[in-house]
């Protein structure tokens, strides 16, 4: 049975709320590191707070450089990722501004079409033009 339950549960807390092992959390719990208390204090980021913490707990330079390098990889990968999701909802947006180019001009070479039964030379040119500058506005759009 664990003898220390309050100071597991804090240890579990800060691992979590700091993403760091559990032997750096218990150590800056049992020091009573301020940080403990407080484990998101205003202005830093995680990567900071690992940094001084690990430093504080005795960890050797090369563990913080590698912590530190696997907190920037993870960001520039969160950062990619947004990036590629912008980039991917515009890719739809515009696949749908083309869509409805192309219907636009498909009704107006219907237009053109009917036009031919009842409208004069000039009117048939018209219909036209507007129909070959809807099919070329679709086809920018593409």
């Amino acid at each position: 049975m664990t003898q220390n339950k309050a100071q597991k549960t804090a240890t579990r807390q800060r691992m979590e709320a700091t993403g760091e092992p559990y032997s750096v959390a218990r150590r800056a719990v049992r020091a009573g590191d301020a940080m403990a208390a407080d484990p998101d204090p205003a202005g830093m980021t995680p990567e900071e707070r690992y940094v001084r913490e690990a430093e504080a707990a005795g960890i050797d330079a090369a563990q913080i450089e590698a912590q530190r390098a696997a907190f920037q990889a993870q960001q520039r990968a969160d950062r990619m990722q947004e990036t590629a999701d912008q980039a991917r909802l515009r890719a739809e947006q515009a696949a749908e501004a083309a869509d409805q180019s192309e219907e636009r001009a498909e009704l107006a070479r219907e237009a053109a079409d009917l036009a031919e039964d009842w409208a004069d030379e000039a009117e048939q040119a018209r219909a036209r033009a507007r129909a070959e500058q809807a099919q070329r506005a679709a086809d920018q759009a593409r």
